[in-house]
């Protein structure tokens, strides 16, 4: 028995030098290796063993060894998999009930595939399957990061074909047909427009569309995430036959924080999780990048409505009860409206959008849009450039009766007959632009009173009031209300 362990280990000292050992080959030794040491343990004592000198094959050295170089074939098989199938990837949908295309479903059949096998054979440990799960978060993470920055070039790519936005916006079907194979957005319209905080109404020259193929890429990593948390219950699973897993399929929480409960989860099920919140925040920032590229046609629209309706006012000479200007100039300025924005360049995206993308990251968006806009209807009433000069063209009280007027046909559309955003959603998306209309009403003494209590507070939340809202509001009155004017000069010496 001597002579036969020493030739064994002869032999696989011999392959270990010519490097012909799979981590495979080996581990599936190793298990051998070890039932064989098992048997020796049952018929010698530790006495006699030593007596002959008769050294067991060192299964656990060798057996960690090549665990690691075994994983290293499954990440590059894995890999390989991934590499492959995005090349061959055409980014269209699997079929009308799978939003995704192939390269997702391939990527998970080869995981789920390799996790099975490992758990079928002889050799698996609870530490080969930790490892296993880390080259899987790896890859998942370089599949869902690859699509993230294919999305980003569709967005940043500027098509060199150019239609006249008249000519696209005066045809009769509300979802123009895709010719030719577009990037995501066909971002053509004027390059002034591409700054955020402008606020002029320049015309908009080109108009953009979202395709099939962009959503389709985004629905991949949306399908990542949840094809990945299967896969960690699959994990958690296999992993229960060696010891009681606590399972908690939370996703990370972003503060780093960790309770007490949370420090017994298993480590390799909490650094999967965080692998999920990370897809999470790539999604949730394609998602407003997305939303982000409608802005500069806003405000332009809003802008271009309001001088209309304000032009239309001053040929009447007469001054309207709220109802009338809703009734008289209410109409006109939807109508405006759908024409320079709604109907013409967001009605087309969105069609896209919602026959394409999954529902939640469908309504996502919407709420991103429509918060956009009220920002821009915040900006409308209360405009940065109020807090630097005296007298700026803010809207008036019949402007700002329109642009309200405006809102609520927002409001409906994105409502969509209960299809669209839900009234929650909407009502908490608009309440800044409420808390801002209340100071357009408010007596200019109790503004004066806010606007200095509100002097030297540091208030870094997004959609409070903060002082130099207030200040905007008097800025505006202040060619036609006295206490206005001369406190926005105090305010002015002061500074």
């Amino acid at each position: 028995m001597k002579i036969f362990l020493e030739e064994l280990n002869n032999d696989f000292d011999s392959l270990k030098e010519r490097k012909e050992l799979s981590g495979y080959w080996v581990l599936t030794y190793c298990k051998k290796m070890d039932e064989l040491n098992d048997e020796i343990r049952e018929n010698y004592s530790k006495k006699e063993l030593k007596r002959a000198k008769i050294e067991l094959f060192n299964v656990r050295e060798n057996s960690q060894k090549y665990e690691d170089e075994y994983i290293g074939e499954l990440a590059v098989t894995l890999n390989t998999h991934m590499n492959r199938s995005l090349s061959l990837d055409k980014w269209e949908r699997c079929n009308e009930d799978v939003l995704h295309s192939h390269s997702v479903v391939d990527l998970f059949t080869s995981a789920f595939q390799t996790l099975e096998y490992i758990s079928g054979t002889d050799f698996v440990t609870e530490s080969l399957l930790d490892k296993y799960s880390i080259v899987v978060g790896e890859c998942i993470t370089k599949y869902s990061k690859h699509l993230e920055q294919l999305c980003k070039q569709d967005m940043l790519h500027v098509a060199e074909s150019h239609e006249s936005y008249q000519h696209e916006i005066n045809k009769q079907s509300p979802v123009p047909k895709l010719r030719r194979k577009r990037d995501m957005f066909k971002l053509r319209f004027k390059t002034n427009l591409m700054k955020s905080n402008r606020e002029d109404e320049s015309e908009i020259g080109e108009i953009m569309y979202v395709t099939p193929e962009f959503v389709v890429k985004l629905n991949n990593i949306e399908a990542s995430k949840v094809q990945l948390k299967d896969w960690v219950r699959a994990l958690m699973d296999e992993k229960s036959t060696f010891r009681d897993i606590d399972t908690n399929m939370d996703e990370e929480d972003d503060s780093g924080s960790e309770s007490e409960s949370e420090s017994m989860v298993d480590e390799s099920l909490k650094n999967m999780m965080r692998i999920v919140s990370q897809i999470s925040r790539i999604l949730r920032d394609l998602q407003t990048s997305i939303a982000l590229q409608f802005k500069p046609y806003i405000r332009p629209a809003l802008n271009k409505v309001l001088r209309i309706t304000r032009e239309n006012m001053k040929k009447s000479h007469v001054k309207l009860p709220e109802d009338e200007l809703r009734s008289i100039y209410g109409k006109q300025a939807k109508q405006m409206l759908n024409d320079t924005f709604l109907e013409s360049i967001l009605t087309p995206n969105l069609a896209i959008l919602s026959e394409n993308i999954y529902e939640g990251a469908f309504l996502k968006i919407l709420a991103e849009i429509f918060k956009i806009i009220m920002d821009e209807c915040v900006q409308i009433l209360i405009p940065f450039s109020a807090t630097q000069k005296k007298g700026c063209d803010c809207i008036d009280v019949a402007q700002e009766c329109v642009l309200r007027h405006l809102v609520e046909h927002v409001e409906e559309y994105f409502y969509g007959d209960g299809e669209g955003l839900s009234h929650k959603t909407i009502a908490r998306q608009k309440r800044f632009f409420l808390q801002v209309e209340q100071l357009f009403f408010m007596d200019t003494e109790r503004l004066i009173g806010l606007c200095e209590k509100l002097s030297g507070l540091n208030d870094n939340r997004a959609d409070v009031i903060k002082y130099s809202h207030v200040l905007a509001i008097l800025s505006g009155r202040y060619k036609r209300d006295k206490t206005a004017k001369r406190y926005f000069k105090a305010v002015v010496q002061r500074s």
